[in-house]
């Protein structure tokens, strides 16, 4: 009746492989959504020259959002009120034009 799912390693953090990947998809909810914001928000300082909070600086890291085609999130939200803590977080990651071009928001109201 159900299809049959197959893991072959072990779950990570959802956000841990993303910046191996061209298209990235991410599906949060609530609070659910942080670990993405984190990842863009990494981005966002990286285009703009800076460097991780681990203190690695951006010589160690691709600085450009170039090598990623889209980047989907997918935020699923129970009420419209959820949506003003994530509205000026959003802003400040897509005032960067490289990024704001391949970043494609998606809102669902449930």
């Amino acid at each position: 009746m159900f299809p049959k799912i197959y893991v072959s390693r072990p779950i990570s953090a959802p956000a841990e492989m993303a910046s191996f990947r061209k298209n990235l998809i991410f599906i949060g909810a609530g609070s659910g959504i942080a670990p993405f914001l984190a990842f863009l928000d990494d981005q966002q300082i990286l285009v703009r020259g800076g460097c991780k909070s681990s203190g690695k600086t951006e010589s160690e890291f691709i600085p450009d959002f170039s090598r990623y085609e889209k980047a989907h999130l997918i935020f699923i939200s129970r009420d419209a009120d959820q949506l003003s803590w994530l509205s000026p977080y959003l802003d400040q990651i897509m005032d960067n034009e490289e990024i704001s071009m391949k970043f494609e928001l998606h809102v669902f109201l449930t």
